[in-house]
């Protein structure tokens, strides 16, 4: 059974590659290049988009084959398990970092006597009910909520862009180019975002269009990120790296009489419901990556630890999202150089032991459980011939 349409997908990638990416990373950035923010996060980028270029590669030749089988018809099972294991591990990582960065959020932009028990308990037992709930609710809610975001967005680049001095981009690439590009592979631990699309793998209810709206989803996502980087270089310059919440800071910093000003506040609203989304769709993500390597019948277990790490983790830095960035720099990105760069590579290698056979594609039995071997074999038999007298007796 297809669980998921085209356009969920289309909003669920959106979603998952632009929310995180325009909170904290910026300013980050900013330290490490100066000037070339842009430059840097067009760099990684294209990078990121090997993963999703190979993934929609593969369910384009086999639409009907999820990840996990993929997995285990390149690899063999034990493979596939450990694979989808360190892709749940990818995906807990970022729900952790956007646990504290959402807390960070709501305590600096709308309430400051915020506790974080008060945040983290309610939020959790909700994220434990969504991420064991399955897909189809998942892409419900993205069809709901993502365009009221992506509105969101475009206004906050219209608004920003007014008073933005698009020169103070200027020299691009003043420390030479290494220097500008390079140091952006030190924060991995806000890409790698398009690897959702393996859950929806298989399942996938295609229109007619399919292939066109996700590369024209890919484009929508590196346009809007790249256009956020270039506003916000602009406004800031060189003080960019003082401006951690970049997606209202660079709305907040409009004259307070302004009419525009106030719609800082609706920003800041809808920005809590994305980052709610996002770390619905990451939480889910890791949920169902464990569930695949596990075994179905443990679904609840794992949702459930899911959550307790995400919260010692959370409790453990004192929901300080520097302590997260500083080790995603020391040993995170290597973790991550794995998941997002060379285990989409060697799919594409290995993709040759999938060839153009088809019959390898999810089976008719694994499609629809009433579809079992006595009744296919029921299908090709041979209708017998009535018992009694031939045809010829009959017209005696």
């Amino acid at each position: 059974m297809k669980l998921i349409t085209t356009r969920q997908a289309c909003f669920m990638l959106i979603l998952a590659a632009i929310t995180f990416k325009l909170m904290f990373l910026p300013a980050l950035l900013s330290g490490a290049v100066n000037n070339d923010t842009p430059v840097a996060v067009l760099f990684l980028g294209t990078l990121e988009l090997m993963a999703p270029i190979v993934l929609l590669w593969l369910s384009h030749k086999y639409p009907d084959m999820t990840f996990k089988e993929m997995l285990i018809k390149m690899f063999g099972n034990v493979v596939a398990k450990i694979i989808l294991i360190l892709f749940s591990v990818h995906f807990l990582m970022r729900t952790i970092a956007v646990f504290v960065g959402y807390y960070l959020y709501l305590y600096f932009t709308l309430y400051s006597a915020l506790q974080w028990i008060t945040f983290a308990i309610p939020l959790l037992i909700v994220l434990f009910y969504i991420i064991t709930m399955g897909l189809r609710s998942i892409g419900r809610l993205m069809e709901i909520f993502v365009p009221i975001v992506l509105a969101a967005i475009v206004a906050v680049l219209i608004f920003a862009s007014i008073p933005a001095d698009f020169s103070n981009m200027l020299p691009i690439f003043e420390n030479g180019v290494i220097s500008s590009t390079v140091p952006a592979l030190d924060y991995t631990l806000w890409a790698g975002n398009f690897l959702v699309y393996v859950m929806v793998m298989g399942n996938i209810k295609r229109s007619k269009n399919h292939n066109r709206a996700m590369i024209l989803t890919l484009l929508i996502t590196v346009v809007l990120i790249i256009a956020f980087y270039v506003i916000y270089a602009s406004l800031f310059h060189y003080n960019a790296g003082n401006y951690s919440e970049s997606n209202s800071d660079i709305v907040s910093i409009l004259p307070r009489s302004s009419d525009v000003a106030s719609i800082h506040w609706i920003i800041a609203i809808i920005w809590c419901s994305a980052m709610f989304l996002y770390c619905v769709v990451v939480g889910v993500c890791s949920q169902f990556c464990a569930q695949e390597a596990i075994g179905t019948k443990y679904k609840w277990q794992i949702g459930m630890l899911i959550c307790i790490i995400i919260l010692a983790v959370a409790a453990g830095i004192n929901f300080d999202i520097a302590k997260l960035a500083a080790f995603g720099i020391r040993y995170g990105k290597y973790f991550d150089y794995l998941v997002q760069f060379i285990i989409p590579f060697m799919l594409w290698i290995f993709a040759f032991r999938l060839k153009s056979d088809r019959s390898g594609a999810k089976t008719d039995k694994a499609q629809n459980p009433l579809d079992s071997n006595a009744a296919g074999q029921q299908k090709f038999r041979t209708p017998r011939r009535p018992q009694g007298r031939e045809r010829g007796e009959y017209g005696k």
